[in-house]
């Protein structure tokens, strides 16, 4: 059974951007993605409670969790793929339920990217049948000073040998950055990045290259943005962790 709990704060920003504030549950939100009717799923940080979220109706509800009592762990972001929910821990392992199913039937991967990188991040791509798993900071000397996304096939739950991406911030004429997000553009065509210790954003072609970057338009309002979604529909969620407030999830025109 769902469990409910309220969306709190005014609908909109002083940006005049819909936002909700969310429950204290989700002070630690670190991932978002999309369901298929359009409203979100989420994961906290430190526990694996799933969260789904309805921005237009104000509303979040507890949808299901890892483990009975519930996991915990460093979770650093979330995807749904063919009702199969995955979540991925800041040491690079793959938790893996059906969406219904009961909370102690799950899966576990070691994808060993945790020897490479810390991660914080996790998006699908469908066509390809993967999931791709973003580095935030190297710990080898193949990932250091590199923006890196491995890929993780779905069918053989296997890492690919190589990065999917992998460009150096300086070659590129970027600042290092430190990702904290990704997700698909709607025509998946592009990988928007969110980096919440810079307040900043990267799009990236397919082939690696940059399309664009930049500044978070209002930085005051995402001082730790640590999930974003681009959703079918075409508009951009970010999600921001509350400190000692509470978190939030602002929508946005993905052109920004």
């Amino acid at each position: 059974m769902l469990a409910c709990l309220c969306g709190c704060g005014s609908p909109t920003n002083d940006q005049g951007q819909l936002q909700l504030q969310l429950p204290k549950p989700l002070r630690e939100i670190s991932g978002l993605t999309e369901m298929p009717d359009g409203s979100l799923l989420a994961v906290a940080d430190e526990k694996a409670h799933i969260y789904r979220i309805d921005m237009q109706a104000r509303l979040v509800e507890k949808l299901t969790k890892f483990g009975d009592p519930v996991k915990k762990g460093d979770f650093e972001g979330i995807s749904l793929v063919d009702e199969h929910l995955y979540v991925v821990t800041s040491n690079g392992v793959l938790w893996r339920k059906e969406l219904r199913a009961d909370a102690k039937d799950y899966s576990k991967f070691k994808t060993g990217i945790g020897k490479l990188c810390e991660v914080e991040g996790l998006t699908a791509w469908e066509p390809r049948q993967l999931l791709l798993v973003l580095c935030k900071q190297g710990r080898h000397p193949s990932t250091r000073g590199k923006l890196t996304i491995y890929g993780w096939s779905i069918a053989e739950q296997t890492l690919l040998p190589e990065p999917i991406i992998q460009l150096v911030y300086r070659d590129a004429g970027l600042p290092q950055l430190h990702p904290s997000g990704l997700s698909f553009s709607a025509d998946r065509q592009r990988l928007f990045i969110v980096a919440a210790k810079e307040q900043s954003f990267i799009e990236l072609n397919l082939d690696g290259s940059v399309a664009r970057g930049g500044r978070f338009p209002f930085p005051a309002t995402h001082t730790q943005t640590e999930g974003v979604v681009i959703t079918a529909g075409n508009t951009l969620y970010l999600a921001d962790e509350g400190g000692k407030d509470r978190g939030r999830v602002t929508q946005y025109d993905p052109s920004f």
